[in-house]
């Protein structure tokens, strides 16, 4: 239970615990690990307040990602297909006075696109002043970045995610992100879409043909503190 009455997923949650349950919203996750640690997980724009939704006057970390981008469309089997790219991953450690209001913007992935088409940016999240640009998307005729499987070590949760795998002619998949596995590229079939902070994959088809890139993942904020005993 939580100590005071919850509003979670409509904001305003008091955050301390009784024993160690998990506390679930439609838009917030409170989750208090075995090392003693709170992790609020946040996934639409919101306004939080200190000392109601996170401790206030106490030291927070805080780690965040921009939407991704969307991969490129190619309407050729043999011509290299750009992934997305991941969103920006921002970390920093805040700390702020009882009643401080933060507004907190999660950005959006870019939309897949077809026929010969660049992929699309996504767009930035935000918490207070901390800012973790969108992520670009795809470029056609180049792979800038041959995303093919590759792994990457979130600074954020310290999960291993990948790279969206090749589609096997040259079309590459979308880059890693914070919390999720890069969109893999696919031929002459939908493009998968990127995780959480992940770009998604670029499209190749046949001539005369057409299929959709994968979409970009949105972006989330993430803070952690140590529950008070």
């Amino acid at each position: 239970m939580l100590l005071d009455n919850s509003r979670v997923g409509t904001k305003k949650v008091k955050y301390a615990f009784l024993g160690d349950e998990q506390v679930y919203g439609e838009h917030f996750k409170y989750q208090l690990t075995a090392d003693n640690i709170i992790t609020l997980t946040i996934t639409v724009d919101s306004t939080l307040m200190a000392g109601i939704d996170f401790p206030a006057d106490t030291d927070i970390s805080l780690c965040m990602c921009g939407g991704a981008g969307s991969g490129a469309a190619e309407n050729d089997d043999y011509i290299a297909t750009g992934g997305g790219r991941r969103g920006e991953i921002t970390q920093a450690i805040i700390n702020y006075p009882s009643g401080t209001v933060i507004a907190v913007d999660i950005g959006s992935g870019g939309g897949s696109v077809n026929d010969d088409v660049q992929g699309i940016a996504g767009t930035q999240s935000a918490f207070d002043t901390h800012i973790a640009l969108g992520g670009a998307g795809g470029i056609r005729h180049t792979a800038d970045y041959a995303s093919d499987g590759k792994p990457f070590i979130s600074p954020c949760d310290g999960e291993v995610y990948y790279d969206g795998a090749a589609d096997g002619y040259s079309g590459y998949g979308g880059q890693a992100g914070a919390f999720g596995n890069g969109g893999r590229a696919v031929n002459d079939n939908p493009a998968g879409g990127g995780g959480i902070g992940a770009g998604g994959g670029g499209a190749t088809w046949s001539q005369g043909g057409g299929e959709p890139s994968g979409p970009g993942g949105r972006g989330q904020v993430v803070l952690k503190w140590e529950k008070e005993i």
